[in-house]
């Protein structure tokens, strides 16, 4: 999930949330492997959506097994975020 100008990362968690509904009803029945990164020029909101998807990433680890997510943090707008985004796919 691409999430550019994330600032504290609503969409991300909205993404989440809705795979999560997903897998409750049994409409997601496999394992899902979600890499989120967030894109944002802004310190203070970069700061902030780091926060929430560390506290969200131990949530997940601890309370869904079919279910892993990581994050990636990108502090630039664009078009110098495009290298960075660029590393994080290919990783």
């Amino acid at each position: 999930v691409l999430d550019i100008g994330c600032g504290a990362g609503a969409g991300s968690a909205a993404f989440l949330e809705a795979i999560l509904q997903l897998k409750e009803k049994n409409k997601i029945t496999n394992s899902v492997d979600i890499l989120f990164i967030g894109v944002d020029p802004s310190l203070y909101a970069i700061g902030l959506y780091h926060q929430l998807m560390s506290n969200i990433k131990l949530s997940i680890t601890d309370n869904h097994d079919s279910l892993k997510i990581d994050f990636k943090c990108v502090k630039f707008g664009f078009p110098k975020a495009i290298t960075d985004i660029n590393i994080h796919l290919k990783n």
